[in-house]
């Protein structure tokens, strides 16, 4: 009797954290990445560009795109710079996803950069939630949007509230 009852417990909160996730999503004015693999020739992302990747369809890993590689708080703290294709390599997800505005046009920003940059090579004690990837891109952000950012749609409301229109994030690269 207990099983059924757990399995149809796990269900239900499935099903209501999948819905209370769309209505965040689409209360912030961002689009959830889109599922499949069909790269978006149209849209190539410039330094400063929020990058990220899927993990196991539940959970999403975050960087910084640079000079045509990506710039991530790694597990053991490291802040690397790392090939689109590494991005993925240890990763479940199959695409990597840039953020743009409706037209296509990659959002980013020279200060978010020039901040990735200055932290590469450097080490943080890295936590899977008090610090994790999603922390390492809202540091990268002005001082004044510092919050503690542990789930990717918190990251998305901040970079709501930064570039001040809805969020759209394009595939653009492929596991090879």
């Amino acid at each position: 009797m207990a099983i059924p009852l757990l399995l149809a417990s796990a269900v239900l909160g499935t099903l209501v954290y999948e819905h209370t996730e769309q209505v965040l999503y689409k209360k912030a004015g961002v689009l959830k990445p889109p599922v499949g693999n069909i790269i978006d020739k149209d849209f190539k992302p410039i330094n400063g560009t929020v990058v990220c990747c899927g993990i196991y369809e539940k959970l999403t890993h975050t960087g910084i795109w640079l000079n045509g590689g990506i710039v991530e708080l790694a597990g053991s703290g490291l802040i690397r710079t790392v090939s689109p294709q590494r991005f993925l390599s240890e990763r479940s997800g199959q695409v990597i996803y840039g953020l743009g505005d409706a037209n296509k046009a990659p959002l980013a920003s020279a200060d978010v950069a020039k901040r990735a940059s200055v932290r590469l090579f450097s080490y943080e004690e890295y936590h899977v939630i008090t610090n994790n990837c999603h922390q390492f891109v809202a540091r990268c952000f002005p001082s004044d949007m510092d919050k503690k950012i542990t789930l990717f749609n918190e990251l998305n409301l901040l970079l709501v509230d930064f570039y001040q229109q809805p969020l759209y994030f394009y595939p653009f690269v492929n596991k090879m």
